[in-house]
């Protein structure tokens, strides 16, 4: 996957995940210059289980290639500090399978960018996209218990302790105990509010209630459907027809890992199988076509009654 700049490519590295500090993206081939000297410290490269020690090109080559090879159900974000107009990479989160009814979550950061909160800000909205996106019922997590800092994360995302194992690490060349931890759905959304989270609203996510009056248009559609209503309970109703169509279209892509304009009949998504001919598979054209227009006529007739109630 290095240098390659095709359409694929290019889809995930414009899926991104926003907090009020940090961008999280999609890995790309020139980020890794700036992930060799982070990952090329072991203070860090211990504290995983994966990463060698020491770090060159040629692992960040390595690891690129295997996160993009068909079928990886990895799902990684580079995490990056937004600074007025610049951007700077300083870690990465993520989740991988553990099971089918679950996600182990991880990630690093730099030294430079240690206590000061990003490891927390990141792997929130990394659990917020997970439980959107993936239908499992929990989180589970696993840091050394001499990982202080790591432990503090989970601690502060609602995370349960369940127990004690091992973690291994391959820039060490050993084994270290460790906490286990789980964070269930149920546990999730009651952090969350019922799904409404902070504020009054109204909320984007309430527009996607309810069943559309049309027919889907592949089997991927539908849990895609709920997956949005997840992904905007938290976001307020947008001002504008603009800001809802630019909001719904960087869902598609962040969700799906494709553009909403991609001309396929259908694009795979791994987390929304259900089972079927077409498990799996969104149509674009469907989107296009009829789910955003259902969704911006329901934002129309939300406005409606607003401007109503306040008349």
């Amino acid at each position: 996957m290095t240098g390659q700049t095709d359409k694929t490519d290019q889809a995930f590295t414009d899926a991104s995940l926003r907090t009020a500090r940090l961008v999280l993206r999609r890995p790309c081939a020139a980020d890794l210059p700036a992930i060799v000297p982070l990952l090329d410290n072991a203070n860090v490269s211990e504290m995983t289980s994966r990463i060698p020690h020491p770090y060159t090109m040629a692992d960040a080559q390595g690891f690129l290639a295997a996160l993009n090879e068909p079928g990886n159900l990895e799902d990684l974000f580079f995490v990056l500090k937004r600074d007025g107009g610049n951007e700077t990479l300083i870690g990465a989160c993520g989740t991988m399978e553990a099971d089918e009814k679950s996600r182990e979550i991880g990630y690093w950061l730099g030294e430079p960018f240690w206590r000061q909160g990003y490891a927390a800000e990141a792997a929130r909205a990394v659990v917020d996209y997970t439980f959107a996106k993936w239908p499992v019922s929990e989180l589970i997590a696993r840091s050394r218990t001499d990982n202080g800092a790591s432990l503090a994360v989970l601690a502060k995302l609602g995370f349960a302790e369940t127990g004690c194992g091992s973690c291994s690490s391959k820039a060490a060349g050993a084994s270290f105990p460790a906490t286990l931890f789980s964070l269930t759905r149920e546990r999730w959304e009651e952090a969350r509010g019922g799904g409404g989270g902070g504020g009054e609203g109204p909320f984007l996510g309430e527009l996607f209630a309810g069943r559309i009056g049309v027919q889907w248009g592949l089997r991927g559609d539908p849990p895609l459907w709920e997956a949005m209503e997840v992904h905007f309970a938290r976001t307020p109703l947008p001002a504008s027809r603009n800001e809802l169509r630019v909001l719904l279209t960087d869902a598609f892509t962040l969700l799906t890992g494709a553009h909403i304009d991609d001309p396929s009949r259908g694009i795979e998504v791994l987390a929304f199988r259900r089972g079927g001919m077409s498990s799996g598979l969104v149509s674009p054209k469907f989107w296009r076509e009829t789910g955003l227009p259902e969704i911006e006529q329901r934002w129309t007739d939300a406005q409606s009654r607003q401007t109503a109630n306040h008349g």
